[in-house]
């Protein structure tokens, strides 16, 4: 059995999909993308994230845990486990240039460049408006609580803005998108 969460399926998939006995699939559209698949069953993709519908006082209380205040707008910016070096860069030059001023962020650069990105916030006090953290591993109550979130565009990232009800800039490689 193999799961293919995106709309067009990757080589690996296509590869196998003649040797599986079933492939789960997330959007309709890839059917037509797997002509010698045996059983395609359309599934979505699966997530542990769900709309958590919060009231005010519990989103309060996680922006609380988290740093934050509670009486301004906060911008999610993630680029995935392992991060993303152009949504890095773009988050650190909106800090550096005092830009979100009107606003607060909170930001997971990833593991691999937490250090990095720290180092390169010019004013360390800017800070106060930005909590930065490699990795959030309650991203469920976080992206529960949070105004608007910035993500590198994957099929799960889509999946979970998706169900949360987010408005969302998905980040490719060469351009953002609401």
């Amino acid at each position: 059995m193999l799961h293919e969460s995106n709309a067009f399926p990757g080589k690996a998939v296509k590869m196998l999909s003649k040797k599986v006995d079933t492939i789960l699939i997330s959007f309709e559209d890839a059917k037509k993308e797997l002509p010698n698949a045996k059983n395609i069953v359309l599934t979505g993709t699966p997530t542990k994230i769900k709309n958590l519908k919060l009231t005010r006082m519990q989103k309060n209380e996680v922006l609380r845990e988290l740093g934050l205040k509670q009486d301004k707008k906060v911008v999610l910016v993630f680029g995935g486990s392992q991060g993303a070096k152009a949504i890095n860069d773009a988050v650190t030059g909106i800090i550096n240039e005092n830009l979100n001023k009107d606003y607060q962020i909170m930001w997971a650069p990833g593991p691999l460049q937490f250090d990095l990105v720290k180092q390169r916030i010019k004013n360390l006090s800017r800070q106060k408006e930005v909590k930065i953290v490699p990795y959030i591993y309650n991203m469920e109550e976080v992206i529960n609580s949070v105004d608007l979130v910035i993500a590198r565009s994957g099929a799960m990232t889509i999946t979970e803005v998706s169900i949360v009800r987010k408005t969302c800039y998905i980040c490719t490689i060469t351009k953002c998108k609401q």
